[in-house]
């Protein structure tokens, strides 16, 4: 239990960082430890199917699309 919100913690803290910090590494840090955290959880649930996990370069990559077709 005190791994999960030790866990739980970093993660916060990854993605505040990554909200407020105008440095790339922090965002990919961020989004890196995201994506580690729900694939840990999606393993503890073997019920369901995990999704294949993304990199933060593909990730950009959709988001910028997404931002071009929208404008």
């Amino acid at each position: 239990m005190v791994l999960g919100k030790i866990t739980f913690g970093i993660l916060v803290a990854s993605m505040v960082a990554g909200c407020t910090s105008d440095s790339g590494w922090w965002k990919r840090t961020a989004y890196e430890t995201n994506q580690g955290y729900r694939q840990n959880q999606c393993a503890k649930n073997p019920v369901t199917l995990c999704p294949e996990r993304e990199s933060y370069d593909d990730y950009q990559k959709k988001s910028a699309a997404v931002l071009k077709e929208e404008r």
